[in-house]
């Protein structure tokens, strides 16, 4: 959110922007979203504080795997505009439904596509896609950067979906 609203802020203040109240509202209205978005995941770190000292439990829910990873896009669009940022999508998931919390795992996937972007060499190359294996999804979030270790690159952040 921070990258987002620094982006925003910067647009407000450009003179091709700052004469045009349709433009001023539109990234007034980004970093209203964006400050909100930063105050949940503020709220977040501060729950996951008091995981190590009592017990906490999740509140997971049924969401879709694909809807998320496009809300994620579509809160960051205005940073992955300015690094001119090429999206590939590779959905071949026909079940996306899991059982997770939907605030850490948008967390996740949004540090996953940020760090793409901002450890890329180049101009940024993203390749996002998921596919059903059994009874689980895997989302694979591919780029040109400089890499991470194999050790970190298989997360279990959720449980698949059960029948309601």
């Amino acid at each position: 959110p921070i990258a987002t609203i620094r982006l925003a802020s910067d647009s407000i203040i450009n003179p091709n922007v700052l004469h045009h109240p349709e433009k001023v509202k539109h990234f007034s209205e980004m970093i209203n979203n964006e400050t909100k978005r930063m105050n949940t995941q503020v709220e977040k770190v501060l729950q996951m504080a008091l995981v190590e000292k009592t017990q906490f439990t999740l509140k997971k829910s049924k969401h879709f795997v694909h809807e998320m990873i496009n809300k994620v896009l579509n809160n960051m669009k205005l940073q992955i505009e300015s690094k001119h940022v090429n999206i590939c999508f590779d959905y071949q998931a026909s079940n996306d439904a899991i059982f997770t919390e939907e605030v850490h795992f948008l967390h996740m996937i949004s540090n996953l596509i940020d760090n793409a972007i901002k450890y890329a060499k180049d101009k940024p190359e993203i390749c996002i896609t998921t596919k059903n294996i059994e009874n689980l999804i895997l989302i694979r979030i591919e780029d040109k950067g400089i890499g991470m270790s194999k050790d970190l690159s298989l997360i279990h952040i959720s449980e698949p979906t059960r029948p309601y």
